[in-house]
């Protein structure tokens, strides 16, 4: 019996023994800051930008394009929970207004499904229509929605404008 005591110490302190390396690494692994990451945060609207290459170049880090851009106006509520001591999933509204080649909103819509007319709200784009970049919000313009996802597109395909918007809310 002393002997099973005997040996259920030992394991038990060479366990122990075994801990205390790994407790320390742990431990100093703790007191270091998290990795400096530069936020993607931002509430940013491209009426912002004077510059029509520096408003594309902020959008690129937050919006695929599919096809080359020709105008672009956009309101980015992007919350980037990637940094800290705990990441986790951002969160985000975008809402982009485009005008693209008529020809290339086949690339704009694959990977979509059609929905229902009036299905899709038009307020979402409210306040991004320019005198370069504009619709009318008319019945009969296709709404899209990606399965399994909130990304939303409203397409006026003869004037070549792409209405999208990619949100967690």
């Amino acid at each position: 019996m002393r002997r099973k005591a005997c040996i259920a110490f030992m394991k038990t302190a060479l366990c122990l023994l075994m801990l205390v390396p790994l407790g320390t690494a742990a431990r100093s692994f703790l007191k270091r800051p998290p990795p400096e990451k530069e936020s993607l945060t931002t509430d940013t609207w491209s009426s912002s930008f004077a510059n029509p290459n520096e408003k594309l170049a902020f959008l690129e880090p937050y919006f695929k394009m599919f096809s080359p851009v020709l105008e672009a106006e956009y309101h980015i509520e992007y919350h980037d929970n990637a940094g800290g001591w705990v990441p986790g999933p951002s969160d985000y509204d975008i809402r982009v207004a485009l005008k693209v080649a008529p020809e290339d909103i086949p690339l704009w819509t694959e990977g979509f499904d059609r929905v229902a007319d009036g299905e899709i709200d038009m307020a979402w784009w409210d306040g991004l229509s320019t005198p370069a970049l504009s619709w009318e919000a008319r019945n009969g313009a296709p709404g899209y929605k990606r399965p399994n996802r909130r990304v939303y597109l409203i397409v006026f395909a003869d004037e070549g404008i792409v209405l999208k918007r990619i949100t967690t809310l």
